[in-house]
């Protein structure tokens, strides 16, 4: 899933010193992932993202965030 390459794609760039790099993949995978997880009543059950995904990716957007905001 590329919203979960996204995160970590911003959590490398942070590690590499590049910034600029890190805050844009991060800013792009967030808004991949609330475009994924958002609430539609309209969205059939086969566009639904199951609960384990939506954890999953919770977790690794706050991990991500964590690493471009504490050393950016």
């Amino acid at each position: 899933m590329r919203v979960y390459t996204r995160f970590l794609l911003a959590m490398v760039h942070q590690q590499l010193g590049h910034e600029s790099e890190a805050k844009d993949w991060f800013k792009l995978a967030l808004a991949s992932m609330y475009f994924l997880v958002r609430e539609d009543d309209d969205l059939s059950p086969k566009y639904r993202v199951a609960w384990q995904r939506v954890a999953t990716l919770t977790l690794l957007r706050d991990e991500a965030e964590s690493s471009v905001r504490n050393d950016g």
